[in-house]
């Protein structure tokens, strides 16, 4: 079981940035962890010195702390980088061994918010992060967490993760696998990789249960299910469907030019799920 005691929140200076902060103070609390908050000057305004800028973003980063959390705001670090958003947030993160860092993803943003929370920087902080990260939005309340589930030893953590998060408010979990639809047409050989249609029950059946065993030898109670689905596709339904509250995904760490290549699991269900996301690294 997974518990995240060192939570940073990326945050912008507006309503969007003061919801994030409380649902990063609301987790530091119940895990007894410590918390900070960063917020990236992305553009100095003209004719003001950085310092100065530096000075203002904090003073106003610590009103907000003390409007959402009183007193407690002077155990918070606060951190003012100047910069790239995306780079700065991870750096950030990376110096103080961050293991969660939570972070707004706004529907229509604008002016700085366009700047700050557009969704290419919230995809680079979720595919650069040395850690996991929460993608906030609005949850409907219903106490549902939807885990993607593979048969790999590194996607361990995922299912970990949501361990930590059932122990946290009794959540009800649900352990889906997506097999794409393709796998169960009865096409070339079935050796080949295909799998024949007819054989399709007993393989599920298989499945479920090895999923079963995975969710039990991390300590997580799960209900498993089977999608024919892509995965990024497959998770996002499942979440509407549910109704959930959080989808949990992991992501593989890359470097170079794989960073900046699109279209990973993760990402889509970060783009596409009507409801918060957690991504889990399964490179640590």
């Amino acid at each position: 079981m997974v518990t995240m005691q060192r939570l940073m929140a990326a945050t912008d200076l507006g309503p969007v940035g003061e919801a994030t902060i409380k649902v990063a103070v609301a987790r530091a609390a119940e895990s007894g962890g410590k918390l900070a908050v960063c917020h990236v000057i992305t553009e100095v305004p003209d004719g003001e010195e950085p310092e100065h800028a530096v000075a203002r973003v904090h003073q106003e980063l610590t009103a907000m702390l003390t409007r959402v959390v009183g007193a407690e705001a002077g155990k918070i670090e606060v951190f003012v980088p100047i910069g790239d958003a995306a780079k700065q947030i991870h750096e950030v993160a990376e110096a103080w061994n961050a293991d969660l860092v939570v972070i707004g993803r706004p529907e229509n943003p604008s002016g700085i918010l366009a700047r700050l929370f557009r969704p290419s920087t919230v995809d680079k902080v979720v595919r650069w992060s040395p850690c996991a990260v929460l993608v906030t939005r609005p949850a409907p309340g219903t106490g549902r967490v939807v885990v993607g589930a593979d048969f790999s030893d590194p996607a361990m953590p995922v299912l970990d993760t949501a361990a930590g998060e059932q122990a946290r408010h009794g959540a009800t979990v649900f352990a889906i696998h997506c097999v794409a639809p393709a796998a169960t047409l009865p096409i070339g050989d079935p050796a080949g990789g295909v799998m024949p249609a007819e054989n399709w029950d007993e393989i599920e059946q298989a499945m479920l249960a090895r999923i079963e065993e995975a969710s039990r030898a991390a300590g997580l109670v799960a209900v498993p299910r089977i999608v024919h689905d892509s995965a990024s596709t497959g998770l996002v339904q499942a979440a509407r469907e549910l109704e959930a509250d959080l989808v949990i995904v992991g992501t593989h760490g890359r470097s170079g030019i794989a960073r900046l290549a699109l279209g990973s699991t993760a990402q889509h269900v970060v783009n596409d799920a009507p409801c918060p996301v957690l991504v889990v690294r399964l490179d640590h």
